[in-house]
């Protein structure tokens, strides 16, 4: 109802005209009535604010209509009193275009009657009722010009909360749109704050970053820039730094706007955390590096060190041991690490040493990160007292071994397993390293007792996934165990001086360790296995290279009655192809001279080459490279055999001609530009192989 009210004002505004003082008067009388119901009410709470604000807006209408271009002062200002009490109602709803639309009309007003107020007073003498007027007329100026700010204010934040709606909507095409024209509302309006705009500008830089489209990332830049510039922030210079970063900035100038004096601890940790994101490290950035100073006596270093520590490694400066060796010292003298902040140092510092053993062999690397995490071990009480700072103190002296025999330092080696087994004599781990550094000492009762030691330890495990691990382990020994004669046995045998007894006992030693490690193991069918595979694998092996040498021997006294195409005898072909599988079985670097010499036969097939290049990757052998090179060989060799054609299928062989044939006709319909060629010859050729297989079938017939 109240909507069609405004709706008939509104056409009584346009559309109309008063001709008659009588109706204007009543009309006025009207819109003045219903002005002073719409108080009452007001003051009452009987309506909301839109209805007030409706009814209002009737009245206001009903009056302007009603005066018309109206040049009396007293009606001016009844219009102008109505016409701001109009706006201000339209801005308690929010309906802020009403009531700009409103304080235009209103502002129209003012001038007017400042003219009258003006042309009035001019021709008097400056008198106290001339300056009442004329402050009178600026007053109501002033009041229109604050209701017009207070609405650039409400439609500022209107704009706002729709871009931050439509950003948590993923709209960020229309999000964008709104938060311009928010700052731009703002800009020109002192009510807004420059800590109000830089939070709108930041928002639209983050917009802008999460819409991904040409070109956002440096509109982001610039919005943040302006940012910063209107109101200096943390978070406006994260903001900076991170689109800087995804710019791929040069590091000056991301260090010249990376720091602030109010920045605080978790701002400081998240830069470092989006520094170690693009693996980028900043030498003498002020907020990664000076933050450790300014929060060292807080509760919160030890978070900014560890990031700080695992920035420095993701980028592989220079930096990071020095920096470990710096936050060691400082552990040790006045500033202490808490129990998380050495936790983390040790993850850090046992997965570069990991890393550097592991993957890039490098041991000597490796060491110093291990000694690293010794060093933070011995400086706490993390060092004795309990069963898991024990064992990690067993398992890192292990790992150090491991680097020292990596490194050849045997003695060193030792020491640090005696440190093991202090700290977890129960360990098989610690064992097995005794076992394997015997093993490169070539002490054989070292060997044994910590062999025995292992399977002691076996018999006392209290868990199955100890039990596993022992078995492993024991399985792994006799496997190296096996491994070790074997290299020996290939050493050995290309010197005259060595005592071959002695390579024969030890071998026939480690057979016997394989062989009882197995009848040990009767409750675990797979162990016995492996270790019945290992023992009967070294017999077979060895029985294979006798034979081999044998056959070889006798082959080449056979050879000496110069047989014709030698390359076709199978016996010599056999023999090629035994000798091969057992070097590369026994990784014996000789197994490429047999390749050698097959390269020499006269004619040789493919298909001894392809046996060659299966063999070489076979398990227990693993010789790719060899391998290759025989299937390179293999794939030569076919293509310099002469290629299959009807002709030279001719004779008498019409099956294998047809079938070639067949194929060709087949293939022909996807071949546009020879199909014209050679479709009438393939199919004549077709016709006469057809025609041939007849006559070989009747004559067949015949001679049966």
């Amino acid at each position: 109802m109240l909507d069609t009210a405004l709706q008939k004002t509104s056409e009584l505004t346009t559309g109309l005209c008063v001709e008659n003082k009588s109706n204007q008067s009543a009309l006025d009388n009207a819109a003045v009535e219903l002005w002073n119901k719409t108080v009452l009410m007001k003051t009452k709470g009987c309506l909301p604010n839109a209805a007030i604000a409706k009814l209002r807006q009737a009245c206001f209408r009903m009056v302007t209509f009603s005066c018309g271009a109206s040049k009396d002062e007293l009606a001016l200002r009844k219009q102008i009193v109505m016409g701001m009490k109009t706006a201000k109602a339209w801005i308690d709803c929010q309906q802020f275009e009403n009531a700009e639309n409103v304080l235009e009309l209103v502002n129209q007003m003012i001038q007017s009657l400042h003219s009258i107020v003006v042309e009035k007073t001019s021709g008097q003498r400056s008198g106290t009722q001339c300056a009442e007027k004329r402050l009178s007329v600026e007053e109501d100026i002033f009041k229109v010009t604050c209701f017009k700010m207070e609405a650039t204010s409400y439609l500022s934040l209107l704009c706002y909360n729709l871009g931050l709606n439509t950003y948590h909507n993923k709209q960020y095409d229309i999000c964008t749109v709104w938060l311009r024209e928010s700052y731009d509302l703002g800009k020109t309006r002192s009510t807004l704050s420059p800590k109000t705009q830089a939070k709108t500008l930041r928002l639209l830089a983050n917009a802008y970053l999460d819409w991904n489209d040409h070109g956002c990332v440096e509109k982001a830049l610039n919005a943040v820039t302006l940012a910063n510039t209107e109101y200096l922030n943390p978070a406006g210079l994260y903001l900076k730094l991170r689109i800087m970063l995804m710019a791929k900035e040069n590091a000056s100038a991301i260090r010249c706007g990376s720091f602030h004096p109010d920045t605080v601890v978790d701002l400081c940790h998240s830069v470092i955390l989006l520094l170690q994101k693009y693996s980028m490290e900043l030498d003498g950035c002020p907020m990664a590096s000076s933050s450790l100073e300014r929060y060292s006596n807080t509760p919160e270093h030890g978070r900014l060190l560890t990031a700080y520590l695992d920035l420095l490694l993701r980028c592989k400066s220079h930096n990071a041991k020095p920096f470990a060796r710096e936050c060691i010292i400082a552990h040790n003298t006045d500033r202490p690490m808490d129990a998380t902040t050495k936790k983390q140092f040790h993850i850090l510092f046992w997965e570069q040493a990991s890393k550097a053993f592991e993957v890039e062999q490098r041991f000597s690397d490796a060491l110093d990160w291990y000694n690293y995490s010794l060093s933070l071990f011995r400086s706490g009480s993390e060092g004795g007292g309990s069963n898991f700072a024990d064992g990690n103190m067993a398992k890192l002296h292990r790992n150090r071994a491991s680097c020292y025999i990596g490194l050849q330092q045997l003695s060193q080696a030792k020491e640090a397993l005696s440190e093991a087994k202090v700290a977890d004599p129960s360990s098989v781990h610690t064992s097995f390293l005794f076992y394997k550094l015997a093993l490169v000492e070539a002490d054989l009762d070292t060997a044994k007792s910590s062999l025995k030691e292992m399977v002691e330890k076996q018999n006392d495990a209290l868990s199955a996934q100890d039990m596993e691990e022992s078995n492993n382990l024991i399985s792994l020994a006799a496997q190296m165990a096996m491994e070790v004669p074997y290299s020996k046995l290939l050493v050995l045998s290309e010197s005259e001086d060595k005592d071959a007894d002695k390579l024969r006992t030890e071998t026939a030693w480690f057979t016997k360790v394989a062989w009882n490690l197995a009848l040990k193991s009767e409750e675990e069918p797979g162990n016995m296995k492996e270790f019945f595979i290992l023992c009967n694998q070294k017999c077979i092996l060895e029985e294979a290279l006798r034979h081999i040498a044998e056959n070889k021997s006798l082959d080449t006294r056979l050879m000496d009655g110069s047989l014709p195409n030698k390359s076709k005898e199978p016996a010599q072909i056999l023999v090629l192809l035994y000798e091969f599988e057992a070097l590369t079985k026994l990784g014996d670097a000789r197994a490429e001279s047999v390749l050698e010499r097959a390269l020499v036969l006269p004619n040789p097939e493919p298909k001894l080459f392809e046996s060659f290049a299966a063999l070489a990757v076979e398990h227990p052998a693993h010789q790719p490279r060899l391998s290759m090179r025989a299937l390179k060989v293999a794939i030569h060799t076919h293509l310099q055999a002469e290629e299959p054609d009807f002709t030279k299928c001719s004779c008498g062989s019409y099956t294998e001609a047809e079938k070639w044939c067949a194929m060709s006709m087949h293939l022909l319909p996807h071949m546009d530009s020879l199909r014209d060629t050679y479709e009438e010859q393939m199919m004549s050729v077709y016709a006469d192989i057809l025609d041939g297989i007849e006559k070989h079938r009747s004559s067949r017939g015949l001679e049966e």
